[in-house]
């Protein structure tokens, strides 16, 4: 079970009960609508400004894919970072499950990007920096990938 945005959400859970569920209380567009893969952007309700409070993915009907982004308020190194070591924590407490962590860099002409990924099992956390041209992007994510 994971908790998603105050809601409780099973892995065996059907695209409607999920879209139904966080349909209350977020608004919700579909990104894809197959028989076999739909995905959708979970936003806040109101705005401006607008922010995606998470996506969510299925498979054949199932729950396969949970990612929220770790958005700090301010942008000063201590928030930032703070939010970092809390994305980061949520990984912690699983006795006996290993993590992997793996990094990658892109470049190009006008922009760059690094990424530093820790996986333990299904569970994930990102974290990015990067540049286009002269603006400088950062960003945290937390996702779950659920079992089919």
């Amino acid at each position: 079970m994971i908790r998603l945005l105050g809601c409780l959400v099973l892995g065996s859970l059907w695209t409607t009960k999920v879209v139904k569920k966080l349909g209350a209380e977020y608004r919700l567009d579909s990104t894809t609508a197959t028989p076999e893969s739909d995905q959708w952007f979970v936003w806040e309700r109101g705005g401006p400004p607008f922010l995606v409070a998470a996506s969510i993915g299925f498979t054949g009907g199932r729950l396969t894919f949970i990612s929220r982004a770790w958005q700090p308020a301010a942008s000063d190194k201590g928030t930032v970072l703070r939010a970092a070591v809390r994305a980061l924590s949520q990984l912690a407490g699983r006795p006996g499950q290993s993590c992997d962590v793996s990094s990658s860099r892109s470049s190009e002409p006008n922009s760059e990007t690094e990424l530093v990924t820790v996986t333990c099992g299904g569970h994930s956390v990102t974290i990015s920096v990067g540049s286009v041209g002269t603006d400088l992007s950062s960003g945290i994510n937390e996702t779950w990938r659920l079992r089919r």
